[in-house]
């Protein structure tokens, strides 16, 4: 898979912001066509997580089935094979409605055999693992941010932690559909 930044949600009104690098594209199609291109779609706009903005998105199902068809039109147009989804900082009260936003996502995207990856955090224990893993195909754990910007400096995976974490979401999570995302920084 090769998974690019190419589709935002974007602004105080999270616009759908597209910005597919052709280049490139065209370079994996040439050089490995048979790779899946799974393009990221982030609720951040200039570095900062929107959770709030998302909440509000979601919670608008005129605006949530504006964003999924936005969505639809340009894994199509582009003939991509799905789409990963790391949507970050979403409020407990947003969970059911992003349940029902990437149940719509499966229900358009699985008679295309599109693929729906979602980025999920690794150390939430309010996250709804076993709820998303239900309706998406993969789940890649985020497995670092132990430490982050926000705290005293440290490890950004201690061994200890990583471990101890990793048994507790594979007790969740079928290992068949988990993806282990490591942090190299």
């Amino acid at each position: 898979w090769v998974v690019p930044s190419w589709l935002t949600l974007d602004g105080p009104g999270l616009d759908f912001k597209i910005t597919l690098d052709q280049r490139a594209l065209d370079f994996m199609r040439r050089a490995k066509p048979g790779v899946a291109i799974l393009p990221m779609i982030q609720n951040a706009t200039a570095g900062q997580w929107d959770g709030a903005g998302l909440a509000k998105l979601l919670a608008d199902r005129a605006r949530s089935d504006r964003l999924l068809d936005q969505i639809v039109r340009f894994v199509a147009a582009h003939k991509l094979q799905g789409v990963t989804v790391d949507f970050e900082n979403v409020p407990a009260a947003a969970h059911k409605d992003l349940e029902s936003f990437l149940t719509r996502m499966s229900a358009a995207f699985a008679p295309r055999g599109w693929i729906i990856a979602q980025a999920a955090p690794f150390d939430d224990d309010e996250w709804p693992y076993q709820a998303y893993a239900g309706i998406v195909d993969y789940t890649m754990l985020m497995a670092y941010d132990q430490v982050d910007e926000h705290g005293p400096a440290g490890a950004i995976a201690a061994q200890d932690w990583y471990e101890r974490i990793l048994d507790k979401r594979m007790r969740q999570l079928s290992a068949d559909s988990t993806i282990i995302a490591i942090g190299s920084w």
